[in-house]
């Protein structure tokens, strides 16, 4: 059977087992099976698992699960809601600022923790609850979370990139700098537009206005006796941006090595800090809810750690696969003959991207684009880096769009909310707005103006 047609049974295999609800982890696994046993090659089958294990086991790899365990840690020791807190105080209390320091917050995780889910699931049980009080839709500020956790893809340490990077063979460091700028546009935008959106009130205003108890009144009333308080409380997570990213550049580690020594900050700060209360105020209660609050991170981080290390391994096992079986160069030739330039590659490209995202999780698709896509970019003559950063994007915009949307699914329950598509409810609604009027001129401006992701790299390799 030739490979072409052996391509298509597996892609369409794979399409029909996301329809099912199948696992995706093991509708890869069974795809690669099927496509090694179509096309004949029974002898690549024996070497597709050690060569998988290779990849996950690499040193650039273990960063993955290290910034996911960083981000469960902050939410179990509660350093997500103190630095909140603290941004709302410094922005300012009114109505628009929440907004702002909804997608500051994010934007600072982002350059944490590197993830979209793992920033809604931090923010969103704090944020949602809080917006009705400022006068915010519970289905706008749900919307607004959603969107907003797409900056927490591109803001390094990006946790999309460092896949792409394994599976393309990049400079880790180098892809972090390349979606720097895409992200901090992308929060740029988000905050013009909620202000626009709060100002203008049919997207965001409650039927009736929220109501505030003296209590709240006198607790929101901001000054700079509460913002210096919240700053203290805030310290150690504003801290641990410049030292993971302040360490990468500076030359002192790699972005491994950042993810250690950012768990091992967090658990330090959290047991000192619980002794020091403990001796205080002469309870030994408050030691052990720091250490327990340091175990539950770790058993908290073990699950989702787990189901993406268990999607990665199948993903490069079918990537393995297709390199194999010359899929690579297959695609090279088709793309080579039907488009003319690389302006026209780029749109096209950028259509198929976004499908890609609408039917796989972030990780598969940055190693498809990776093994599959990266070479077809090289041979038009598009940058890696430049490549690497429209592939992030993509696969941002991609995860809020449906069917799979996993990220739209995951704020919306968090909210407790439904997903109407049609007619579409005020949640698809905002999300759609703020995708359309806030991260779709980021992929335009990221794809056709190359320095808008290749100023920092640069600029970084001209002063090494």
């Amino acid at each position: 059977m030739s490979l072409g047609l052996s391509l298509i049974i597996a892609v369409v295999f794979t399409l029909l087992g996301i329809a099912s609800g199948v696992p995706i982890g093991y509708i890869f696994g069974i795809a690669c099976l099927i496509f090694m046993v179509i096309i004949g090659d029974f002898d690549s089958i024996t070497r597709l698992v050690p060569d998988s294990f290779k990849m996950l086991q690499g040193f650039a790899f273990l960063a993955l699960p290290l910034y996911m365990m960083v981000g469960s840690l902050m939410l179990a020791t509660s350093l997500t809601t103190k630095l909140f807190d603290f941004l709302h105080v410094a922005l300012g209390r009114a109505r628009a600022a929440f907004g702002g320091a909804l997608v500051s917050f994010v934007a600072i995780f982002g350059a944490i923790t590197g993830s979209a889910s793992a920033t809604i699931g931090a923010i969103g049980p704090l944020v949602i609850p809080e917006g009705i009080k400022y006068g915010y839709h519970k289905e706008y500020t749900t919307g607004l979370v959603a969107c907003a956790s797409l900056i927490a893809m591109l803001i390094p340490p990006s946790l999309s990139m460092i896949v792409f990077g394994v599976a393309g063979h990049l400079s880790i460091p180098l892809l972090f700098l390349a979606t720097a700028i895409p992200g901090l546009l992308g929060a740029i935008f988000f905050i013009v537009l909620n202000f626009f959106f709060t100002r203008r009130g049919e997207l965001t205003r409650l039927e009736q206005p929220p109501v505030i108890s003296s209590g709240e009144e006198e607790l929101t009333s901001g000054g700079r006796k509460e913002l210096w308080r919240k700053a203290g409380a805030a310290w150690p997570s504003l801290a641990l941006p410049v030292m993971i990213l302040g360490g990468i550049y500076g030359g002192v580690f790699t972005p491994t090595e950042a993810a250690v020594v950012a768990v091992a900050w967090i658990m330090i700060y959290t047991v000192v800090a619980s002794a020091l209360s403990a001796v205080i105020q002469r309870s030994l209660s408050r030691f052990g809810a720091g250490l327990s609050s340091v175990a539950r991170g770790f058993m908290v981080a073990a699950k989702p750690i787990g189901a993406i290390g268990t999607i990665c391994f199948f993903m490069f096992a079918l990537s393995r696969a297709f390199i194999f079986a010359g899929v690579p160069d297959l695609i090279l030739r088709v793309f080579a003959a039907a488009i003319p330039n690389q302006i026209i590659f780029l749109l096209v490209v950028n259509v198929l991207l976004i499908f890609i995202g609408m039917i796989m999780d972030d990780m598969s698709s940055c190693i498809l684009a990776g093994v599959i896509l990266l070479p077809v970019a090289l041979h038009f003559g598009v940058n890696p880096f430049h490549f690497g950063a429209i592939v992030g994007v993509n696969t941002g915009i991609g995860n809020l769009t449906p069917p799979v949307a996993p990220n739209l699914y995951l704020a919306a329950g968090i909210g407790d909310i439904p997903v109407k598509l049609y007619p579409p409810n005020r949640y698809v609604k905002t999300v759609l707005y703020l995708l359309l009027l806030g991260q779709i001129p980021v992929l335009i401006l990221t794809t056709y103006i190359p320095q808008v992701s290749l100023f920092l790299p640069n600029l970084w390799l001209a002063t090494r």
